[in-house]
């Protein structure tokens, strides 16, 4: 990994922890999952096809979230990236 690239993909982390700290999303997140398992949960029989599209969104909600913890993820790669990088540097002084 590049160091450009890598500091990139730190600062996308910054950004990203940010996100899922922020309230209003959270608030948001929380919200649309509770409509959700309650629409689910209270449907009728013949409410397949709605019930379907509920589980569909959810899934997207969940997929979002995993996204997000994902850029997180590689932030934290890349720290140590540039964490191993500067003691290759510290070796060749």
């Amino acid at each position: 990994m590049k160091e450009g690239i890598a500091r990139e993909n730190i600062q996308k982390a910054i950004e990203a922890k940010d996100l899922l700290k922020n309230p209003v999303l959270v608030n948001a997140f929380e919200s649309i999952k509770e409509e959700l398992l309650k629409f689910i949960e209270n449907s009728t029989p013949d409410q397949a096809q709605e019930r379907e599209e509920a589980y569909h969104q959810l899934h997207a909600l969940k997929t979002v979230n995993l996204k997000i913890i994902k850029v997180i993820d590689d932030g934290k790669i890349a720290e140590k990236v540039l964490e191993g990088m500067a003691q290759n540097n510290n070796h060749l002084n």
